[in-house]
């Protein structure tokens, strides 16, 4: 089995000015046992990383619990932790050395869903946050999330961000819960990411992206890499939001000229790459709760869900607890709330899935169809008063697959991207019976674009 790398760039686009800044991380080769570079990234209730057990294979904690087939959030069980009055719950593992291997270097994410078994409109009990111990030759840095505080019986999400040295010798990544803690726990991730974040007259605009695995399978396509890119904005006094868009594009694009076959004529864009991206889930919010193309499902993905809360994160620029996802009639509830204790809710905003506009890219129906992507429309017309967007996020999640025989590199760009807008009105004529009209003309747009790269 050959070594793989994963490298990633980045370039921004600030609308009509252009502005560029690149950089890579390059993610270092890992054991050939572990058959995937991020093995075993992502949820814990897969490959090693599980709670199917009791306890649960690779875990260890200083107090206990068992594990909860009655409430869970994915695979037959979570674990219910039950902790003691002396001091907080604990409940930590290390990270795998081929795993080690792929994040030594790299900004990472850890998160995981929890359900309170109790609580009080203080938020005073079963308190819980993500931490991530990194140990090197001199020392041990310790990254604290904030501590999520459950004023209602839903599940939560905590996670923390860190950056995990280049000699770092072990990771650990840890659970802890407040004194006499009792909760279920599911479906905990650790990701790579890349974030970015702007902010200009105009708003505030961050990006997160976690790559959450990187494998070789036995299938027609064994390379698969599994991404959920996010985005958050937050427009500025005097304009608003018209459109968010992610787009994902297999690499590299070339052209060529077309006298009319194939049709129609003139220039056609094609990828020599022998991939294919699928787009599995899409998700929205915004501050009128306003649905966009809604799908039949709307059920939440908490990979999506997570790379959104680091987005807001990174655009907002305080330490933000995540997200509670919960459902309400056809609706998820997305709570992005600044640090502090207690935590102060900023946004309620309404999570709702959406379907992709473009789903999925398939070279081996056309060497053409090399992207995929979806676009969230808002409202850019109204009659009477106004009712326009100014809070919004976006998320998806996607798998993207390769020939590992074809070639050395493989490689897709993801685009992020925000469309701001200028109010403009139009007083109507109570002689002729016309409204009033608001419009949004476009102030422009910015977008951030990654290429991850893959090395077989």
């Amino acid at each position: 089995m050959n070594a793989v790398a994963v490298v990633l760039g980045a370039m921004v686009l600030f609308s009509s000015l252009m502005f560029s800044a690149q950089a890579s991380i390059t993610v270092g080769a890992y054991p050939e046992t572990y058959y995937g570079l991020l093995y075993p990234l992502g949820d814990m209730n897969g490959a090693s990383w599980s709670f199917e057990g009791d306890p649960p294979p690779g875990w260890w904690s200083n107090y206990g619990g068992h594990r909860c087939s009655t409430y869970k959030l994915d695979s037959s069980y979570s674990w219910h932790a039950t902790g003691s009055s002396s001091g907080n719950y604990i409940m930590e593992r290390y990270v795998e050395s081929g795993c080690l291997n792929a994040i030594k270097g790299q900004y990472v994410e850890f998160a995981f869903n929890y359900l309170p078994n109790g609580y009080n409109s203080q938020g005073s009990v079963n308190k819980a946050r993500a931490v991530l111990i990194v140990y090197s030759p001199y020392g041990t840095n310790y990254y604290y999330g904030v501590w999520i505080t459950p004023t209602q019986s839903k599940w939560y999400i905590a996670h923390v961000n860190a950056y995990v040295l280049s000699y770092a010798t072990s990771v650990t990544v840890r659970i802890e819960g407040s004194t006499s803690f009792n909760a279920w726990i599911d479906v905990a991730t650790l990701a790579i990411r890349d974030t970015y974040s702007y902010s200009s007259s105009k708003g505030k605009f961050g990006v997160n992206i976690n790559l959450y695995k990187n494998a070789k399978e036995s299938a027609a396509y064994p390379g698969v890499v599994f991404i959920a890119p996010a985005l958050f904005a937050e427009a500025a006094s005097g304009y608003y939001i018209r459109a968010t868009k992610i787009y994902i594009e297999l690499q590299p694009v070339q052209s060529f000229w077309s006298w009319g076959i194939p049709w129609p004529p003139g220039t056609h864009y094609y990828t020599t790459q022998q991939g294919k991206i699928y787009i599995w889930y899409c998700e929205q919010s915004n501050n009128l709760g306003m649905a966009v193309d809604p799908a039949a499902n709307d059920a939440a993905r908490n990979s999506a869900i997570a790379a959104v809360g680091t987005a807001i994160d990174v655009a907002v620029g305080v330490g933000t607890a995540l997200i509670e996802p919960t459902k309400t009639s056809t609706k998820y509830i997305l709570v992005a709330v600044a640090a502090g204790e207690p935590i102060i809710a900023k946004w309620l905003l309404s999570l709702f899935a959406s379907n992709a506009n473009d789903r999925e890219a398939a070279t081996d129906v056309s060497n053409e169809d090399f992207s995929a992507h979806e676009q969230w429309d808002y409202p850019t017309y109204c009659i009477d008063y106004p009712r326009f967007i100014s809070v919004a996020s976006a998320g998806l999640e996607f798998d993207w697959r390769f020939k590992y025989d074809t070639n050395t590199k493989f490689q897709i760009k993801i685009t992020c991207s925000v469309n701001w807008g200028t109010m403009q009105f139009t007083p109507g004529s109570p002689r002729w019976g016309t409204p009033d009209k608001y419009s949004l003309v476009d102030a422009g747009w910015d977008q951030y674009t990654s290429t991850i790269t893959i090395y077989a």
